[in-house]
């Protein structure tokens, strides 16, 4: 917010903070967190429930490496450097993932703006005043030393990552938010015992989060969630409503190929649909193109 040489205040428009928060890009570069449309999709099925006075709830079919992680953990660090007494938790299929996600959590903590470089008058950066890191239980609790803040910060607000293989972490605590990663990899009774301690853990309230998010992975627990919330049903374990959001690998400009030569792209359109070429998958080449309209390079 700016003030003019009359006196006048100004407030900055959409987008002025725009990569306020920054990540790491494939390439190994540091830059600046700039949505995507299906990223812009979620959060606007989220921020829709809220806006009605809703509890925050999500399921997330999607392909790949399309950032929806990443959008999440903004998201979540978003809420709980700027408000007190925040819970949110990301379980993770394994201990290799919840790492990266703790580690994107802190890279982005760590290049906030100060309040001096916000210009705004409070703090979006609480230190981080307590870190565990003890087998796969890891978190990072937000807060100032002394626990009072002279920005108005009173209480202090974790967040936790977990794993889905380890004992139940979420009974007995309450949760304002909870991000389970890659759900239909979760397999056996111990993660059906852990999921369903961590839903129970999130009361049906406003201002609470529950995202699950996974690709596909067959008939399972993730499947029946998913299509109870296309057709708008209740989940079938918790009976609360969630809303859909499917983002299929088309939508990604990433996934394309660039052929060698003119030669190389000719012979492959001639070939699109050829069973002895690539067995089954050349099967869906053809309905490929004419339901999605893909191109040769993302054939490829």
């Amino acid at each position: 917010i700016t003030r003019d040489s009359s006196g006048a205040w100004h407030t900055p428009g959409p987008g002025a903070f725009r990569g306020c928060a920054k990540i790491v890009y494939k390439n190994k570069t540091l830059g600046p967190l700039v949505a995507n449309p299906w990223q812009l999709e979620a959060d606007a099925l989220l921020e829709g429930q809220r806006a009605e006075g809703k509890p925050m709830r999500l399921i997330n079919l999607k392909a790949r490496q399309l950032g929806m992680s990443t959008w999440y953990c903004a998201k979540f660090l978003q809420r709980l450097t700027q408000m007190d007494y925040r819970q949110p938790i990301v379980v993770a299929q394994d201990t290799k993932t919840a790492s990266k996600i703790i580690d994107m959590a802190k890279t982005m903590h760590a290049h906030l703006p100060t309040v001096e470089q916000l210009g705004l008058g409070f703090n979006i950066r609480p230190d981080i005043v307590g870190e565990r890191n003890s087998n796969d239980r890891k978190f990072l609790q937000f807060g100032e030393p002394g626990r009072l803040s002279k920005q108005g910060r009173t209480g202090d607000s974790i967040f936790e990552i977990d794993t889905a293989n380890s004992p139940e972490s979420a009974r007995g605590g309450t949760l304002s938010m909870a991000h389970l990663s890659e759900v239909a990899r979760w397999e056996g009774q111990q993660t059906d015992k852990k999921m369903i301690a961590i839903l129970n853990a999130v009361p049906y309230l406003p201002e609470t989060i529950v995202i699950m998010e996974s690709t596909a992975g067959g008939l399972n627990h993730f499947y029946r969630r998913w299509m109870s919330a296309v057709e708008g049903a209740n989940d079938p374990d918790t009976g609360e409503v969630y809303k859909a959001l499917f983002v299929p690998w088309w939508r990604d400009p990433e996934y394309a190929m660039p052929f060698p030569n003119i030669s190389a792209r000719e012979r492959f359109i001639e070939g699109i649909g050829d069973t002895g070429r690539y067995e089954d998958i050349a099967e869906d080449e053809p309905m490929l193109q004419e339901l999605y309209s893909c191109t040769p390079e993302q054939l490829l």
